[in-house]
């Protein structure tokens, strides 16, 4: 009798760990289809053309997307700052573009969280100077860049899964 409650027992756990298994395995997939529909519209010399693609492909997971921070020389956050540029990104070998533009909130932030893969060439005009930068991001993580206007640096964290508590500085 107890010999059959073991290996009923080992069974159960066994069951388990396989369960475990699997849902880690599917939460920590590397892969994800993604599928971009892009419409090009070209006007020359009074003639219109216009072409669209949709491409399907396989990318080692969306990234969050990104919150970009600006601080001015004295330290403060920088609102009202229309903050823009183009998502670069590739998919079987095509290049896929994503327009993005944003306005600082009260606190300095612009958030971009549009689940865009690539890297992200954003721009912007401020007190008549004019600042553009990148932000690469990475997939399955939150990218926080942070850039100071009065040196030009620019710091930029990982966090992996959107956990704040798991952020990487590079």
């Amino acid at each position: 009798m107890a010999e059959s409650r073991t290996l009923v027992l080992i069974g159960v756990a066994g069951v388990l760990v396989l369960l475990v298994g699997i849902a880690v395995g599917y939460i920590l997939s590397p892969e994800s289809t993604t599928t971009s529909v892009v419409t090009m519209t070209i006007t020359s010399a009074g003639e219109t053309i216009q072409t669209t693609h949709s491409y399907t492909c396989e990318v080692s997971g969306p990234p969050i997307g990104a919150f970009v921070h600006l601080i001015n020389a004295s330290c403060f956050p920088v609102s009202g700052v229309n903050v823009s540029g183009i998502a670069v990104g590739h998919c079987d070998n095509e290049r896929q573009l994503h327009q993005m533009s944003n306005i600082t909130n009260s606190s300095g932030w612009a958030n971009f969280k549009d689940e865009v893969f690539g890297t992200y060439y954003l721009s912007f005009t401020y007190e008549g100077q004019f600042f553009n930068f990148t932000v690469p991001t990475q997939p399955t993580t939150l990218t926080i860049a942070t850039l100071y206007l009065f040196g030009g640096n620019l710091t930029i964290q990982y966090c992996i899964y959107g956990d704040m508590t798991r952020c990487s500085s590079y």
